[in-house]
């Protein structure tokens, strides 16, 4: 996956010839590693094979369209996080919102502009690579209250919810990770 030090690598996936060129120049040039596919299931095959950083996915294509391939992506080893653009046709609502069900980062009109687009990958790229690290952050807690016998909660004042880490509903003696009604009933017990 993404290092800083290597250069991160796009699948672009479109069945038009002329786009996936654009892209690769495009993108290429402003510094990325490339794969093409021409379809949703030559997209998964080559996900599977080489784990790309980044997937540019058309929506319209012969054999499997780019919502089917992006919600299969989504199940892959390393596909729940990363980032897909879907691109659509400019103005169609009903395709971006499709596009967010079938578990879409983000969504790009067509036609796409050559300088938006390497802005737009960098973009989301670094996006995830801050939520990779949130996600490292917050196992490297869990595993350090659980090694301490620690365990934390937070109340939402506003819906009256008490989130539970696991080691406090243990603790606790509490059958669930997530406590409902006034935050004071965690102690009466």
């Amino acid at each position: 996956m993404y290092q800083e030090q290597q250069k991160p690598v796009v699948l672009v996936v479109d069945d038009q010839a002329t786009m996936r060129f654009f892209a690769n120049q495009v993108l290429t040039h402003a510094g990325f590693n490339v794969l093409e596919a021409n379809n949703g299931s030559k997209a998964l095959a080559a996900f599977t094979a080489k784990r790309p950083d980044f997937v540019l996915l058309d929506v319209i294509m012969p054999e499997m369209d780019g919502f089917a391939a992006c919600k299969a992506i989504r199940t892959l080893p390393d596909g729940a996080h990363v980032p897909v653009l879907m691109m659509t046709s400019q103005g169609d609502e009903h395709a971006i919102k499709r596009a967010y069900d079938a578990g879409a980062t983000d969504f790009i009109d067509k036609p796409i502009s050559r300088i938006v687009l390497p802005h737009r990958v960098r973009y989301m790229l670094h996006a995830k690579q801050t939520a990779d690290r949130l996600r490292a952050s917050e196992s490297h807690l869990v595993a350090a209250q659980q090694l301490a016998k620690l365990g934390s909660w937070q109340w939402q004042a506003s819906s009256n919810i008490a989130h539970c880490s696991d080691v406090c509903c243990q603790i606790l003696g509490l059958p669930t990770a997530q406590i409902k009604g006034n935050y004071c009933e965690l102690f009466r017990n």
